[in-house]
């Protein structure tokens, strides 16, 4: 079962924070303080049956609850080098999307997402680039899961800078299934 939790404004429309498309140095800490929250948080109720972490970022400026599946996406890519080197202290592997596939989804059991070599299934976890920049120290960034065509979840999250250090402090649930 699919729940949406309430119409949000697309992030092309303009409520008083600035849209921001240009990657920056910010905004990569920003992303991944994203991905830290959501392994730490949502991550460990997966272990048992992952082996791997697929981390993407969302180049699209639609809601990804609007977009009807957590498996479409806007188009998705890799996170950068740098951001996987500092990431490779998660409690999983990560790999890149040329390293994995997604299973198709038949009607007696689910797909999901599978490492090419090993055969061995993993999540996907996406962060969308583009921020509502409320001020300086306050964002907004989708946020979703993806482990099979029945299980995934959309967030926005709020993001605050907090002495000097970008921290999650709320996660509103936008879909859940």
């Amino acid at each position: 079962m699919v729940q949406f939790q309430g119409p949000i404004p697309p992030l092309s429309a303009n409520h008083g924070y600035e849209v921001v498309f240009q990657e920056g140095e910010d905004n990569s800490i920003i992303i991944e303080t994203v991905f830290r929250h959501l392994v730490s948080e949502h991550g460990s109720h997966w272990m048992d049956r992952i082996h791997f972490y697929l981390l993407c970022v969302d180049s699209s400026s639609v809601d990804p609850s609007h977009r009807h599946g957590f498996n479409r996406s806007g188009p998705l890519r890799d996170i950068n080098k740098d951001m996987f080197d500092r990431l490779n202290d998660l409690p999983l592997p990560l790999r890149k999307q040329s390293e994995c596939h997604n299973l198709q989804d038949p009607a007696d059991a689910p797909g999901g997402l599978v490492d090419n070599e090993t055969g061995k299934r993993g999540i996907r976890y996406t962060v969308g680039e583009v921020i509502r920049r409320m001020d300086r120290e306050y964002v907004q960034v989708y946020a979703r899961y993806y482990y099979h065509g029945r299980a995934g979840a959309v967030w926005i999250c709020h993001v605050n800078k907090q002495d000097g250090k970008w921290t999650v402090t709320k996660m509103e649930m936008r879909l859940i299934s």
